[in-house]
């Protein structure tokens, strides 16, 4: 038990990675398309990405939203260091939609981890 404790509370105890590509720091404006997701899934707070895919829209995985309802997932985007950057715009997301064949097992060939963020 105390192995993946350990492993859970070090995965969500970290608060800031260096952006990196390659090794190297990644410059503003440089992948304008990412977007951060803040996660609230109330004793756990965690982290995910998501591609922009147009204004009102943001891809993600479905993993990372199985648990969590719109109104506790927040949108970051326009930032390399979301903490800090005056440029970062903050979004709350209205709906969630999930792939309709949503499943991933262990193993399985084909995985609907698929999420689309309104």
């Amino acid at each position: 038990m105390l192995p993946l404790f350990c492993s859970i509370f070090i995965l969500f105890s970290i608060t800031h990675v260096e952006p990196v590509l390659n090794g190297k720091v990644a410059a503003p404006g440089q992948f304008t398309y990412q977007a951060l997701l803040k996660l609230d899934k109330g004793t756990v707070k965690g982290t995910c990405a998501g591609a922009i895919i147009d204004e009102t829209h943001i891809l993600t995985a479905w993993h990372c939203v199985e648990d969590v309802t719109s109104d506790h997932i927040e949108v970051i985007v326009g930032a390399v260091d979301y903490d800090n950057d005056p440029n970062a715009m903050s979004y709350w997301i209205d709906g969630i939609k999930l792939h309709q064949s949503r499943s991933c097992k262990l193993g399985q060939v084909r995985c609907y981890d698929i999420a689309v963020l309104e």
